[in-house]
């Protein structure tokens, strides 16, 4: 039995002499390089675990061209971010996404200018292998930053207009034919004039969803029914006063964001009517949110944490030289409450 080599004294140099191996073989294998003999890799693993060898952070970048950590990029205000239940999802699926992997998990916040001058400093790969975009926006100043470093980067939405390349790659929901099913629903209940609260005009899903909302209507489609917000509880609010002091009728109301229905339904009750026999609502994320309202919200529900979690395994398949493609998931239409059965 050879003596224990505690973990701050112990080399590569150690553990080769204690497997009879070669320092280049003992570097194979804490890189994960398959050339390496099944007997070697054994002995190896052997006396690593013996002598409680650890590789350093710094050696192991070196030896491996990678520096063992990810970013997460955030573009929304910061003070939006920590209200948002969307972002708190998505940032939960990517940390579970990690599972025990070793790899640092870096959030860069970068809704200012300042922000933005901050986190481009780390966007090398000196300082991290890849970039999980949780925020898209249209014209995006943090893209071609990252596109300029040659970072993999997995984006959370589309980019219209962007040419992608290899090194981006996204993952999306069917927001136009979830925006979609919920309009075609609430008509089959009878509305017969929908207004929508829109997302900001510069974020790819609300977009998507706007579309979505248009398909449903076709030429029942009628733009002053439309009033953008920005995904939160007081921009709904202030949306739906701002459809009830028009001079515009409708008496449904589709919401891209279940947040934002929560201002409907607030203002609903401030202005005397109920939901849903004065008024539809149907919302968009599929939040806790929307079961705690009264009556509870009808939905377009999206697989929020699952989506975080594939992200992260996207970009580890691109890091380490794979090509996961662009991934969609579907929505789902989940019925409560807020509307009444179809006619």
């Amino acid at each position: 039995m050879h003596p224990r080599i505690g973990p701050v004294s112990c080399t590569i140099e150690d553990v080769a002499k204690l497997a009879g191996v070669s320092k280049s073989t003992v570097s194979r294998v804490l890189t994960g390089s398959p050339k390496v003999s099944p007997a070697a890799r054994q002995a190896v693993e052997r006396a690593i675990a013996e002598t409680g060898f650890r590789l350093n952070a710094h050696a192991r970048s070196l030896a491996s061209g990678r520096s063992d950590a990810i970013a997460v990029l955030l573009t929304q205000p910061t003070e939006e971010l920590f209200d948002d239940p969307t972002i708190r999802g998505l940032s939960r699926g990517v940390n579970e996404g990690l599972g025990d992997r070793e790899e640092a998990l870096l959030v860069l916040l970068a809704g200012s200018p300042r922000e933005q001058r901050r986190a481009v400093r780390f966007l090398d790969k000196q300082r991290i292998d890849g970039v999980v975009h949780l925020t898209p926006h249209h014209a995006d100043p943090i893209l071609p930053v990252v596109m300029a470093a040659k970072l993999p980067m997995v984006v959370c939405g589309t980019l219209p207009g962007v040419n992608l390349g290899p090194q981006i790659r996204t993952v999306t929901i069917t927001d136009r034919e979830g925006a979609a099913s919920a309009v075609r629903y609430l008509r089959e209940c009878g509305a017969k004039r929908i207004a929508a609260i829109t997302g900001p005009k510069d974020a790819p899903g609300s977009s998507e969803r706007l579309m979505g909302y248009r398909d449903a209507l076709d030429d029942a489609y009628d733009p002053a029914l439309v009033v953008h917000g920005d995904y939160t509880l007081p921009s709904g609010r202030d949306a739906m006063r701002s459809l009830l002091d028009s001079s515009v009728e409708f008496d449904a109301v589709f919401c891209a964001s279940d947040r934002m229905a929560a201002g409907v339904y607030q203002v609903a009750q401030e202005r005397g009517l109920s939901i849903p026999g004065d008024l539809q609502v149907v919302g968009f994320d599929g939040h806790p949110l929307g079961e705690q309202l009264v009556p509870t919200l009808t939905t377009v529900a999206q697989p929020i944490e699952y989506i975080g979690r594939q992200t992260v395994e996207m970009l580890n398949e691109m890091i380490t030289g794979g090509d996961p493609g662009h991934r969609v998931f579907p929505t789902e239409l989940v019925v409560r409450g807020s509307t009444r059965n179809p006619d």
